[in-house]
């Protein structure tokens, strides 16, 4: 089983994710992941569902995407 997200690393996300709610690119969020000993299909996986929560309020996303900054915390 692909372990789960630790809570450290959700509560930097969920601070990322105010300050520029788009989608970060699929090579940034990568390598973001991979900073941090993460698998990075949970971090695909947790923008994702941003993405979905976002829809379903009916809010909008921008389409472009951005580069997710790899500095370990």
């Amino acid at each position: 089983a692909i372990p789960r997200l630790a809570i450290v690393h959700i509560d930097e996300l969920c601070v990322i994710w105010p300050a520029d709610p788009r989608i970060p690119s699929v090579e940034s969020r990568r390598a973001w992941a991979l900073a941090r000993n993460i698998v990075p299909s949970r971090v695909h996986d947790w923008f994702s569902s941003r993405r979905r929560v976002a829809k379903r309020l009916r809010l909008k996303i921008p389409a472009d995407t951005y580069e997710l900054p790899v500095d370990a915390p």
